[in-house]
C-alpha cells in the first residue's frame, strides 16, 4: 500500500457521530469476502473523498495499518461505499 499522509489538513472527528468505512486489504480477508482487487486504491479514495464529499471527512490508519475513512455525513459514507465496494448482483 502506498504511503499516504492521511491526517494532512483533515478535521478532528467525533467517533460517536461520524460514520466509518474500514478498507480491508488482501491479507485481512478482502478477497475471501468478495471485495474486488481494485477497491484498495487508497490515493484514489482520498481524491474521490476530497472532490465528492459534501460534508467533512478524514482518514486514518488503524492499529494494524488498516485504512479507515470517516465521514461526518451519512450520505457521503454510503456513496463512498457504493463507489469503492461495488458488488455485482447475480
Amino acid at each position: 500500500m502506498a504511503s499516504v499522509d492521511f491526517q494532512k489538513d483533515r478535521p478532528a472527528l467525533d467517533r460517536q457521530t461520524w460514520y466509518c468505512v474500514h478498507i480491508l486489504d488482501e491479507l485481512n480477508g478482502a478477497r475471501s469476502r468478495g471485495f474486488p482487487p481494485e477497491s484498495r486504491r487508497i490515493n484514489d479514495m482520498l481524491t474521490w473523498s476530497d472532490k465528492r464529499s459534501k460534508g467533512r471527512w478524514t482518514a486514518e490508519r488503524d492499529h494494524d495499518d488498516t485504512p479507515i475513512f470517516w465521514f461526518e455525513d451519512q450520505t457521503d459514507a454510503i456513496q463512498f461505499s457504493l463507489k469503492w465496494f461495488p458488488f455485482k448482483c447475480l
